[in-house]
């Protein structure tokens, strides 16, 4: 019997021991650490981006610790483990100096070590739009993809504040065109900002798909902007009990100084039968007023 009991007790002991070996092998799998942490910032955001130590990456999470002046408090805010950067927006230069920590967490959330890194943020910009004089003399082309048709003379009508004329030209392009207004800045811009009004009536073709490009003079090539949508930015596609339809956009910093600036309708909303459909094939929208703007840093 004593027997009996020595062995139970070996048994129990050595199960014992499998198991505390079993619970530290699931417990050790390690973090991949994070190297190469950096801070930058950018008109009223921050943002840290890191790496890590080998392309086997097995994290859980990623954790980032800061005391927030304004709110006076520690946050703590999880990423994905697969994650490289993490934005924070809202800040200014007023915070403060603003201390990170950054620790990665494995899949059996074993911690990794602890990196930090500091800053200051800087301030947004704060803007100022003010609208521009133009005339029929600063658009320079409204024309099919040949090239050859320019009306000139007729883009006035975006500028005579007559809400009820509308500049249309379909009937007059060869297949397949390509639309676009072109027009002269009568100062140097760095941000793209500009409005447009288009009359709730039949016809109605509203921009659904707006490429807008800048370019500083009439040799160079034409630089991409921005792509606006109907779906993504809120380009008015249709309208309801409204007289007119208006749009104005946000402001677009372009990487250079421009004074010449192409808008390039690639899909507009028409009124068919009573239903708004957007049209795949480009067509012409049918404005009657536009408005570009002056955008200045604002003075503190």
């Amino acid at each position: 019997m004593k027997t009996f009991k020595n062995l139970l007790l070996i048994l129990c002991v050595g199960l014992s021991l499998t198991a505390c070996s079993n619970d530290n092998d699931s417990a050790g799998i390690p973090a991949t650490e994070i190297t190469n942490l950096a801070f930058s910032t950018f008109e009223g955001s921050i943002t840290l981006t890191w790496q890590y130590e080998n392309s086997e990456n097995i994290n859980r999470y990623v954790e980032i610790r800061y005391y927030d002046s304004v709110k006076q408090k520690d946050i703590k805010k999880v990423v994905s483990g697969l994650s490289n950067s993490f934005l924070l927006e809202g800040t200014s230069a007023e915070d403060g100096e603003y201390t990170f920590y950054v620790q990665p967490f494995s899949t059996t959330f074993t911690p990794g070590q602890i990196q930090t890194v500091s800053g200051t943020s800087t301030s947004k910009i704060k803007l100022e739009s003010i609208p521009m004089t133009l005339t029929g003399e600063n658009v320079l082309a409204m024309e099919d993809e040949t090239g050859q048709y320019q009306i000139k003379s007729s883009g006035s009508l975006l500028f005579d504040g007559d809400l009820d004329k509308v500049l249309a030209y379909s009937w007059l392009v060869s297949e397949d065109p390509l639309y676009h207004i072109d027009i002269l800045l009568p100062q140097e811009q760095t941000f793209l900002k500009f409005g447009y009004t288009i009359p709730a009536k039949s016809p109605f073709r509203a921009p659904a798909q707006l490429k807008c490009y800048v370019k500083a003079t009439v040799s160079d090539e034409w630089t991409e902007l921005v792509t606006l949508t109907a779906q993504n930015d809120g380009l008015p596609s249709q309208y309801s009990t409204e007289k007119y339809v208006e749009y104005t956009s946000g402001e677009y910093k372009s990487d250079t100084p421009f004074s010449y600036v192409r808008f390039e309708f690639e899909k507009v909303s028409e009124l068919k039968n009573g239903v708004f459909t957007e049209e795949m094939i480009p067509r012409d929208p049918t404005l009657s007023e536009m408005v570009m703007y002056d955008v200045r840093v604002a003075e503190e």
